[in-house]
C-alpha cells in the first residue's frame, strides 16, 4: 500500500476511507472530511493513523442566494467566487452563492482509527 495520496475522503458515519491520487470523487460535506497531501500509516496493530490536510468548507444562508466578501468567514476557493452587481446602479463585487462553499484554507489534523474500511482507487 502506498504512504502518500494527492486526496482522501472519509465517511464520519462508516470509518470508510477512500485514498485516490487522481480520481474525481463526490461525497456530501455534511457527513465526509475532505483531505489532501495525506500520509497513511499501519501499525503491527492494525491501527491506521492518517496525516493530512482537512479542506475548509463553510455554509453561508443568507436573506438573498449570494454571500459578498464582507460576510465570508475563511477566503473561498477560487472556483467558488463569482463577481457582479448587487444593485444596477453599483460597482461590481466578489461574492459566493448560499450553501456550502469549498474554502481555499485547509488546517493540519491527524486522525487515528481502530475500525475502518479502505478503499483504494487508480
Amino acid at each position: 500500500m502506498d504512504r502518500h495520496y494527492n486526496w482522501a475522503i472519509i465517511d464520519k458515519n462508516s470509518n470508510c476511507i477512500q485514498l485516490f491520487n487522481n480520481s474525481v470523487k463526490e461525497a456530501a460535506v455534511l457527513s465526509n472530511d475532505f483531505l489532501k497531501d495525506v500520509s497513511v500509516e499501519i501499525d503491527n496493530n492494525g491501527v491506521l493513523k492518517i496525516y493530512a490536510n482537512r479542506i475548509i468548507y463553510d455554509l453561508y444562508f443568507g436573506e438573498g442566494r449570494r454571500i459578498f466578501e464582507k460576510d465570508w468567514r475563511h477566503e473561498p476557493h477560487h472556483s467558488e467566487i463569482h463577481e457582479g452587481k448587487r444593485w444596477p446602479w453599483s460597482k461590481k463585487e466578489r461574492f459566493v452563492y448560499n450553501g456550502w462553499v469549498k474554502t481555499a484554507e485547509t488546517e493540519k489534523i491527524e486522525y487515528v482509527m481502530s475500525k475502518y474500511k479502505i478503499e483504494i482507487y487508480d
